[in-house]
């Protein structure tokens, strides 16, 4: 399609592209309400997705991915950090050491070299629910480029 054809994409991708674009969010387990920034008509067909998928019984591990995730919230608000994202971290399986056990800040930081600090990290880990944390270290396989 050229760029002509595709004018119609600028304003979702604008509102979109905050949350790690469309592709990404629809696979989140997100809850519209925390979308304060969204267009009202966007949040409906959110809304909507998020119905369709319980009622196909639609699962792809969205209870392990870490962004825009209506269970972990920091300051009553679903985390979206794009340089984490842009880094890889798409799930809190990219949280664990081989062990299962959740990174130190230190181990975090040579991993992925985000320009984050300590008390960011700990605010993120600690919003990660046990039930969530132990479905993570369960999991067997993650496909990250199904949520990129």
């Amino acid at each position: 399609m050229n760029s002509v054809e595709r004018n119609w994409c600028t304003i979702p991708n604008y509102f979109f592209k905050k949350k790690g674009g469309l592709n990404f969010l629809l696979r989140c387990n997100y809850d519209t309400k925390y979308l304060n920034d969204l267009p009202i008509f966007y949040k409906m067909i959110l809304d909507n997705f998020n119905e369709l998928k319980s009622l196909y019984a639609y699962y792809q591990k969205q209870d392990i991915i870490l962004f825009n995730k209506k269970e972990i919230l920091v300051s009553g608000k679903p985390i979206f950090l794009r340089e984490w994202f842009n880094k890889g971290i798409i799930s809190i399986v990219d949280l664990l050491d081989e062990t299962g056990n959740l990174l130190t800040f230190q181990e975090f930081s040579g991993i992925y070299s985000c320009q984050t600090n300590f008390l960011q990290y700990y605010q993120v880990i600690s919003a990660i629910p046990k039930h969530l944390l132990s479905i993570a270290k369960e999991s067997d396989t993650f496909n990250k480029n199904f949520f990129t």
